[in-house]
């Protein structure tokens, strides 16, 4: 799926380290590598509500919803750079979606909900 007035979208992947400690890999976010998506990708706010805790009975998160194309390789610990502009914001995954029509096999693409925008640098 194409949007022709849609956003730049690079997915940020980070790299892998051992931790000296227990001498696993682990991600490291100071060398982080930059995947641009081959197509301008739908951006839109959304809202997610939640129950709270006793004083706040309704938790609502602002949230945002990147649409890319369906075979984009992302996963919920990656972040997605939105560039708008000369403007880029970097926002965490919080979860993917990808639908597929079961029976005709039509693939609307990945739904990316993040969170947490920040200016890098």
């Amino acid at each position: 799926m194409e949007f022709p007035y849609g956003e730049t979208v690079r997915l940020v992947r980070a790299g892998l380290v051992e931790d000296p400690f227990s001498g696993e890999l682990v991600a490291d976010w100071s060398n982080p590598t930059y995947y641009p998506l081959p197509v301008p990708c739908a951006v839109y706010a959304s809202m997610v509500a939640e129950p709270g805790v006793l004083e706040t009975p309704l938790l609502v998160t602002s949230t945002l919803t990147v649409v890319m194309p369906y075979e984009t390789d992302v996963r919920q610990t990656d972040r997605v750079q939105i560039m708008t502009g000369s403007f880029a914001r970097i926002y965490e995954v919080e979860a993917v979606r990808k639908w597929k029509h079961p029976m005709t096999g039509w693939t609307p693409g990945a739904e990316v909900r993040v969170k947490n925008g920040y200016i890098p640098g």
